[in-house]
């Protein structure tokens, strides 16, 4: 286990891999419940609250990738290898992602977090915004609002600190039938 909190990478084989769309399906999620939330709420320091057509044009966004070429997606963990937070958009190359996450690094004082709310009580999430685009999103649903928050909170104190991996991992769907082949290139 590592000391501090990491930034890894993960690639997909393309957009139609399982475990991609997976991830996809749930920043759609994350991305409804920004257009169900009547309130905004944004827990960072300094930042102020902003209205709610504001953050619907700012929501999460699946950025289209071919079907056929390689994809990839960024996440914050923390010590205990714990999944904090995640990449609002998949990335076509390792350069690009982790240009981001440096980038991102080097903003986190810019950095907004928005409360959403899941399609059913007890579900609270929430998204990260810079300069009013959505960048890092929640990996999971928390059964409090006050959870959540906090959660984020926890995201970007660790997104400051990281430690950025140099290389992606390479994510194949369980119980993949045959060997894996390592021709594809991300």
């Amino acid at each position: 286990m590592s000391a501090t909190p990491r930034i890894v990478f993960s690639m997909f084989r393309s957009s139609s891999d399982p475990m991609f769309l997976a991830w996809a399906r749930f920043l759609q999620a994350v991305e409804a419940g920004a257009r169900r939330t009547a309130a905004v709420v944004t827990v960072a320091p300094g930042v102020p609250s902003r209205p709610l057509e504001e953050v619907r044009r700012a929501q999460p966004v699946v950025r289209a990738v071919p079907a056929t070429a390689p994809c990839g997606v960024w996440r914050v963990l923390a010590p205990n290898n714990r999944e904090l937070g995640r990449s609002a958009r998949a990335y076509t190359s390792f350069a690009s992602a982790r240009a981001h996450v440096t980038a991102l690094r080097a903003s986190v004082d810019e950095l907004g977090v928005v409360a959403v709310n899941g399609e059913r009580a007890g579900m609270s999430g929430w998204y990260v915004t810079r300069k009013g685009l959505p960048v890092i999103t929640c990996g999971r649903w928390y059964g409090a609002a006050a959870s959540g928050a906090t959660a984020a909170l926890a995201t970007l104190d660790a997104l400051a600190v990281a430690v950025v991996e140099d290389s992606p991992r390479r994510l194949e769907p369980p119980r993949r039938a045959g060997v894996a082949s390592d021709d594809v290139v991300w």
